[in-house]
C-alpha cells in the first residue's frame, strides 16, 4: 500500500486565538482524512503572551517532528504540504519561504511538497489591505518595528525556488485578504 500525504494545518485566529471555537482545522481534517490523506492539526503559542517569531518557530518545529515521524505514524514524508487559515496561512507561507525556520531544524522548503493557504495574510505593513484596522492587535504580536514587520511578511520571501502554493480566499471574507491574496 502507497502511503497517505499528510497535510499539516495551522489555524487561523489573528495569531492570538486558538481555533477551539471554530473548528475550521476539524472541518478541513475531516474532509481530508476522507479522501486518504493523513492531517496533522497545530497549535502554537498565542500572542499577546508570545510574539512573532514565536509563533513561526513553534510551525517550524512541529514540520520538523512530523517529518521525522513518518514511519512512526505511515504518512509519506515526501508529501508533506502546509496548509492554514488566515494567521495559520501566514505562518505556513513564511516558514515555507523563510528557509531559516526550517533550518533551524535541519531541513529546507524543499521538504515542503507544497502550501495551501485559505484567507491567508501575507502582507503586514501597516497600510497592508488584511490588516490595516488592526493596529493595536499587530503591535501585540510584531512590535512596532516595521523592518520586524517586513522580514515577517510572507511577500518579502517569494522566490522562483519556493515550493508550489494554492493560495485560496473567499468571496465574502474580511476586507482586504482577497485583495492581498491577488498580491501574493
Amino acid at each position: 500500500n502507497k502511503k497517505p500525504p499528510l497535510v499539516v494545518f495551522v489555524h487561523g485566529g489573528f495569531w492570538v486565538e486558538s481555533d477551539d471555537n471554530h473548528q475550521i482545522g476539524r472541518e478541513v481534517a475531516r474532509a481530508l482524512t476522507a479522501q486518504g490523506a493523513a492531517v496533522a492539526l497545530l497549535r502554537y503559542r498565542l500572542a499577546p503572551g508570545a510574539r512573532h517569531p514565536t509563533q513561526a518557530e513553534d510551525v517550524a518545529a512541529a514540520i520538523a517532528f512530523l517529518k521525522r515521524a513518518a514511519d512512526r505514524y505511515g504518512y509519506d514524508a515526501g508529501r508533506l504540504y502546509l496548509a492554514g487559515h488566515s494567521a495559520g496561512g501566514h505562518l505556513a507561507a513564511l516558514v515555507a519561504l523563510d528557509a531559516r525556520y526550517l533550518r533551524a531544524h535541519g531541513l529546507s522548503p524543499r521538504d515542503i511538497a507544497g502550501v495551501i493557504t485559505f484567507s491567508g495574510i501575507y502582507d503586514l505593513s501597516a497600510d497592508g489591505t488584511a490588516v490595516a484596522d488592526r493596529a493595536a492587535l499587530m503591535e501585540s504580536v510584531f512590535g512596532k518595528d516595521p523592518a520586524v514587520r517586513r522580514t515577517a511578511a510572507p511577500r518579502t520571501h517569494v522566490t522562483r525556488t519556493a515550493p508550489p502554493f494554492l493560495i485560496l480566499s473567499a468571496a465574502n471574507d474580511f476586507p482586504g485578504f482577497q485583495i492581498d491574496a491577488r498580491r501574493f
